[in-house]
């Protein structure tokens, strides 16, 4: 009988969202809500048994509460589980929220960004999971700060409810990815899934980025042409595709238990940097090295400030880091042909 008014509630939550709200934001989204009102806590009341043990890939019914400083909202949307190998590996898989549209334009107004990736804890081993998650939206952050054609993140504390069993919840930290629309819209650009480029068709100084900040944080999980952890942003003005990577915690500053060797790239253990070019054996990466030595004091600050990850984990990062500027500095500042000064790494 619990569980049957239990349902009943969570029905009312899902199918009467605008309820409770008491404010609009008609120049904000979903996201820039929670960044902006530094929203740090959500309650998402949604079928556990279909997402954490079925790993459902169906979409699963979904309220979202959140309280700002206007008061509490209620979306209604779903969830499914997504990725591969997370979604295999994890006790507590990655997820995709989307939110009905119906329900946010209310709220939003025009600004109906609907879709987010969830990144979770992944791991019953928590120390390990928070840390992971945390080390994991560090290199986010990281490379919001080197490239604005980036994918913003948010840190949040979720209450996961399961909508039959009131007894069952589920608290740990997460963080949220910017939507693919917004991205979009933000950058002024149309995300394209598109094989076989030329290096002509790629810009050029973003494509420097990539591969300097993915080669300093230990990064060999990518492939621009498989469009593997690298969006393709189509840039009408430019007429070129703009890479936007993602996806990091194969990289060895997040350094999982479950971490995959790149081993078909010569990667034999974490801390083994692999150089990933996509169309040439040479290429210029010197203004990249020389924008990441610029930034490597706010890297730090960031590596001090996480708070799940201990002392000598943030130890390891920082030297890490340290080897990249001083050991492999050399190479990339020579990397230009000073005959010509082109573009050109090797």
């Amino acid at each position: 009988m619990t569980r049957l008014l239990y349902s009943i509630f969570f029905f009312c939550l899902v199918f009467n969202p605008l309820e409770s709200q008491v404010s609009v934001y008609p120049d904000l989204s979903f996201f820039d809500v929670l960044i902006q009102e530094d929203i740090k806590k959500v309650e998402i009341y949604t079928d556990l048994e279909a997402l954490t043990v079925n790993k459902s890939r169906t979409e699963v019914p979904t309220s979202v509460l959140l309280r700002s400083s206007s008061g509490k909202m209620m979306f209604k949307g779903s969830l499914n589980v997504r990725g591969k190998f997370r979604a295999r590996i994890c006790d507590f898989p990655p997820l995709k929220l989307d939110l009905k549209k119906s329900t946010l334009k209310p709220v939003f107004g025009k600004y109906t960004f609907d879709k987010y990736k969830i990144v979770t804890h992944c791991l019953n081993n928590l120390e390990e999971a928070y840390a992971n998650l945390e080390k994991e939206r560090l290199v986010y952050e990281m490379y919001n700060g080197f490239s604005e054609y980036s994918y913003r993140v948010h840190a949040i504390h979720i209450v996961y409810k399961d909508i039959h069993d009131p007894n069952w919840v589920i608290e740990a930290p997460a963080f949220i990815i910017e939507s693919n629309k917004q991205l979009e819209d933000r950058l002024n650009g149309e995300l394209m899934d598109t094989l076989g480029l030329s290096a002509n068709a790629v810009h050029v100084e973003t494509l420097q980025k990539v591969v300097a900040f993915n080669y300093m944080i230990g990064n060999a999980d990518w492939n621009l042409a498989a469009n593997r952890n690298v969006k393709l942003l189509w840039s009408s003005t430019e007429a070129v595709f703009i890479p936007i990577p993602y996806d990091f915690d194969f990289s060895s500053i997040v350094a999982p238990s479950y971490l995959r060797l790149q081993t078909h790239l010569g990667q034999k253990k974490w801390d083994d940097r692999v150089f990933i070019n996509p169309f040439s054996p040479n290429m210029c990466l010197q203004s990249s090295y020389f924008q990441l030595e610029t930034g490597k004091e706010g890297f730090i600050e960031l590596i001090d400030g996480l708070y799940y990850v201990q002392r000598f984990d943030k130890i390891r990062i920082r030297n890490f880091l340290d080897e990249f500027f001083v050991i492999e500095s050399n190479s990339l500042i020579d990397s230009c042909p000073k005959d010509t000064g082109g573009d050109s790494i090797r």
